[in-house]
């Protein structure tokens, strides 16, 4: 978990000698043998990067930037360093040491510990077959009873009942902590799956149950990025990204972070967004995701000082500007990749 001054003070980017930036003698390296990791559709390098965009980017407001400069941050920020936190405003700064991941600095996915997973898994799962399945199983009863034309007796509920119990148990204890410890539902691990690091330029790949411990570890320019593919229940195909070592056999599955989607454009799209923020000879993308990270990072911060970019550009925009720039963004989309 990230400790408390840093959190106050985040610190400024300082790039390593391994920091990302492209060499067109690997960008047209051919891809290694095929194994596990890579197999699919390679996708080659973007010569030069360009900023791009995905879909899921506008996902964030000024709207939504602007109540959390008001209600939430901030204010916790605040009454952290003065030490005036009350006991509920403490939990919600626990929870936001545990998932905080400075955007200027890497990617890495938010991880459920096993009690949330656990959690979440009976509300979702109690809920749907307690309403789906005991409303399902009462009506098949009261339905054969029409036809029979029998009396209706409380006997004919006993299986039924026996069957929706576990389901509404699990469903209401779960509710019940969801309604007063919901915190309980979003508590990440302190440690990391995998981890892009932009200021060092590494990838890295942690053991699945030790702790912070380093299975694999390369440079991004090592790395080759292919487009997995599996079947729906529809037919139709979902496709995700994997990322693997040019050379030795192991890889990361990047479908935690950026979710699978039924269009290989929009996996291309996140491929390209990714190399744009890996590059430390750009600046970071302009997007309402990386706005309150823009002064930490070294090239973003002269890039915005040069072209005098507004500090709060994304917070202080109006919702028909950014539904523009969101058509707009859609349509360069589309162009890029013939969609």
């Amino acid at each position: 978990m990230m400790d408390l001054d840093t959190f106050l003070n985040p610190p400024v980017a300082e790039y390593k000698a391994t920091a990302y930036r492209p060499d067109k003698s690997l960008l047209y390296r051919e891809p290694g043998l095929r194994n596990r990791y890579r197999k699919g559709k390679y996708l080659a390098r973007i010569v030069p990067t360009e900023e791009v965009l995905p879909r899921d980017t506008f996902n964030v407001t000024p709207d939504t930037l602007r109540e959390c400069e008001r209600d939430d941050e901030p204010g916790i920020k605040e009454k952290a360093a003065n030490g005036t936190l009350t006991k509920e405003e403490q939990k919600i700064l626990q929870q936001l040491l545990s998932v905080a991941q400075f955007a200027h600095i890497g990617i890495s996915p938010i991880r459920y510990n096993k009690l949330s997973y656990a959690l979440n898994l009976m509300y979702g799962v109690g809920r749907f077959l307690s309403l789906y399945l005991g409303g399902g199983g009462v009506f098949t009863v009261l339905f054969l009873l029409a036809l029979r034309d029998e009396p209706f007796s409380a006997e004919y509920l006993i299986v039924p009942g026996i069957i929706l119990a576990p389901c509404l148990f699990s469903w209401l204890i779960s509710a019940f902590l969801r309604k007063f410890n919901p915190e309980l539902f979003h508590s990440t691990k302190d440690y990391r799956a995998w981890y892009l690091c932009r200021e060092s330029g590494l990838v890295t790949k942690y053991h699945q149950k030790k702790k912070n411990v380093v299975l694999h570890e390369a440079p991004f320019s090592e790395m080759e990025c292919y487009l997995h593919s599996a079947p729906l229940p529809s037919g139709l195909l979902r496709y995700n990204l994997v990322l693997a070592h040019y050379k030795d056999d192991w890889g990361i599955d990047l479908s935690d972070f950026y979710k699978p989607s039924e269009l290989w454009q929009e996996c291309a799209a996140d491929w390209d967004s990714m190399q744009y923020f890996m590059d430390v000879t750009q600046p970071l993308s302009d997007d309402p995701d990386h706005e309150e990270f823009r002064h930490l990072d070294p090239t973003t911060a002269e890039y915005d000082k040069k072209t005098k970019r507004p500090p709060h550009y994304w917070r202080d925009m109006d919702m028909q500007t950014f539904e523009k720039l969101k058509r707009e963004n859609d349509t360069k989309l589309r162009k890029r990749y013939n969609r």
